[in-house]
């Protein structure tokens, strides 16, 4: 009876970081590059415990027009770089804007990076071309700092579509190229029903252990009941 416990809270242990990655999936449907988050789990029987895991699904989401000369979507692989105090991230999330000092920042505050560092946009206007040349009034002033990554490394999520920036994970530019569109952002690589039907398919099934295992304190207080009668 104690092993059939423990199995089971592995099992609704297991069902709620399901149901965590499920939720924060679905909240984040309508985020820009948003990258959907799948988890993992192994049952360790002879130590009685549950690992548990989350990778990131690094596929691309398709494109959408904002028309925003703010905006900026990467078809292709590859990760725009941006830093705040001397701490990187890389995110495929193009929602960029201007800060009070006149820096190009990402939606999350950090300055985008150029090859050149920071990219001081001011009043002036916005231009970047799909080799991510920034054109600033007409004249070029930075190329953007595009990052590729291994395809099976593995990033680490800082913020809803931002991630830690690991120089092990980075390889050289010239393997791959990406191509910029400025006036567009990524979606999200989240399929809302799919990922619906899975929460809702994971739910029911920690309800039903819910229900096996009241069944099985009943029958446990039942024991206790018959024991006192003795």
């Amino acid at each position: 009876m104690a092993d059939d416990f423990s199995v089971l809270a592995l099992s609704m242990q297991a069902d709620m970081h399901k149901i965590n990655s499920s939720s924060h999936n679905i909240a984040n449907v309508n985020t820009p590059a948003y990258k959907r988050q799948v988890s993992f789990f192994e049952f360790l029987v002879a130590g009685g415990k549950l690992e548990t895991s989350t990778i990131i699904d690094k596929s691309h989401g398709s494109l959408k027009l904002t028309n925003s000369n703010y905006d900026v979507a990467i078809s292709g692989d590859g990760y725009f770089l941006a830093q705040k105090d001397g701490f990187q991230i890389i995110t495929r999330n193009g929602q960029f804007s201007v800060d009070p000092q006149g820096f190009l920042t990402s939606v999350n505050g950090y300055r985008v990076q150029s090859l050149q560092g920071d990219i001081l946009v001011g009043n002036q206007t916005l231009e970047i071309n799909q080799q991510g040349d920034v054109l600033l009034n007409k004249e070029y002033a930075a190329s953007l700092n595009i990052v590729y990554l291994w395809p099976q490394s593995k990033i680490t999520p800082i913020h809803e579509s931002a991630y830690l920036f690991s120089e092990s994970n980075i390889i050289p530019p010239e393997s791959n190229q990406a191509v910029l569109h400025q006036g567009y952002l990524e979606n999200s690589n989240v399929d809302a029903r799919e990922e619906m039907l899975n929460l809702v398919k994971t739910m029911r099934h920690f309800e039903l252990q819910q229900k096996v295992l009241r069944s099985y304190d009943s029958m446990i207080d039942v024991g206790i009941s018959d024991l006192g009668n003795f």
